[in-house]
């Protein structure tokens, strides 16, 4: 089996997006949508940048593992249009989707959170 990259299942909320994702930089901000939903995504762009670097370099192979897998593409084109594998729909592994409820606000989002 030489030759073959690991597989990474890539998560977005608390690995990608957190309210202080560190590196020593203050996070970017942008916005996805759900239906007439929006949500607040938070990123440190080096983290992307070190994970695309990866991936380009073979060393990974990433796939999206995460409710936000149907807008896989919004949260690229908010990363600065990285993919990683040339089509968002290919490189999406989840479960199917779960949405809750927020307690707090009564409106869900992907993952449940808000």
């Amino acid at each position: 089996m030489a030759g073959l990259s690991p597989v990474w299942l890539l998560d977005v909320d608390g690995v990608i997006n957190a309210s202080r994702p560190g590196w020593n930089a203050v996070p970017w901000k942008g916005y996805a949508y759900d239906r007439a939903t929006e949500y607040k995504i938070r990123w440190a762009p080096q983290l992307i940048a070190r994970i695309y670097e990866l991936h380009r370099a073979g060393l990974v192979e990433i796939r999206w593992c995460s409710t936000w897998c149907a807008y896989a593409d919004q949260l690229e084109r908010l990363f600065a249009s990285r993919r990683f594998a040339g089509r968002s729909t290919t490189t999406c592994v989840a479960s199917p989707r779960r949405s809750r409820s927020s307690p707090r606000s009564g409106r869900s989002s992907p993952n449940g959170d808000r």
